[in-house]
């Protein structure tokens, strides 16, 4: 009886367990709070760690976490168009200066340092050609549709791949980089995300990214297997409970049946019979022999 209750009290502590870390396994994207990117391999920069932030699309979003050199490390001659341009009044003292604000910025874009185009003759034509908004004179960070072309004037500019997000937008999970102008509208427009990374049509996003923007230009996508790990917060209160419950079970079982099978074994030695020597035959005993004796007696001894 006792090995029956031992053992039937480790299997419900193996259930349990086995219970327990199946839902934890189960992790979606509607109980995650961060993921972790890894395989890109046109864009290093966007592989790490996003956390979770406010819903986009009526979809979880995902946030990079602390790009480093998001605009990189120094500027460089030329200039660039854009649709929407942000002024950093921080960053009008020098180009280091600018630079150092387009980077707290934390957004995809243009970093751009020095006059304005309609006060430098020769960037007059490059402006047309950008088909954006001339940029203002000073620092400034300019979105969407943001296209770079080195011409011979006096800006400065830095290309910024900003703090990254992954969301959902017509049943495709994309990596995009932010643009101001999507992420405080109204509408949330998705049209103009540049998508990193993309995965298939109605595909969940543990199964990551099929697909990755290529760096040539006009951007191509090319094929991709970059995998992508959610992450859910760890157990607490009653969930941890029910993590300690049965570890404390399955051990308490597994001690039992050690200690009760110990005291059996010594139980089944001490009762082994000892064996019975065999009573081997005295001649004295056995009666023809003893009477045979007696007649070959000498009459002396009679």
């Amino acid at each position: 009886k006792t090995v029956k209750l031992s053992a039937a009290m480790l299997s419900v502590g193996l259930a349990w367990a086995w219970l327990f870390a199946a839902e934890t396994a189960a992790c979606d994207v509607w109980d995650s709070s961060s993921l972790h990117i890894s395989g890109l391999r046109q864009h290093l920069e966007y592989n790490g760690e996003y956390l979770r932030d406010r819903d986009v699309h009526e979809f979880p979003s995902f946030w990079q976490r602390d790009p480093k050199n998001s605009c990189g490390t120094a500027m460089r001659k030329g200039d660039c168009g854009a649709l929407e341009w942000q002024m950093l009044p921080a960053g009008n003292a020098s180009e280091s200066a600018c630079l150092a604000a387009c980077e707290a910025e934390l957004q995809h874009g243009c970093c751009r340092f020095g006059p304005a185009p309609l006060d430098d003759p020769g960037a007059v034509n490059a402006a047309v050609r950008f088909a954006g908004t001339a940029a203002p004179g000073g620092c400034a960070l300019g979105h969407g549709n943001v296209v770079f072309e080195a011409v011979p004037i006096w800006s400065m500019v830095a290309s910024c791949h900003g703090r990254a997000v992954v969301l959902q937008a017509e049943g495709i999970w994309r990596l995009a980089p932010p643009h101001v102008l999507d992420l405080t509208s109204a509408q949330e427009r998705h049209s103009s995300y540049i998508s990193i990374a993309e995965g298939l049509v109605n595909q969940s996003l543990s199964e990551g990214f099929q697909r990755e923007s290529g760096q040539r230009w006009p951007r191509e996508f090319v094929d991709a297997d970059a995998d992508v790990n959610l992450h859910c917060d760890e157990p607490k209160g009653f969930a941890t409970w029910m993590l300690i419950v049965p570890i404390v079970v399955v051990v308490l079982c597994v001690c039992g049946v050690f200690i009760l099978c110990h005291r059996l074994s010594k139980k089944a030695r001490r009762e082994v019979p000892r064996p019975v020597p065999e009573i081997q035959e005295n001649p004295i005993d056995d009666w023809d022999t003893f009477v045979g004796r007696q007649g070959e007696m000498p009459s002396s001894s009679v």
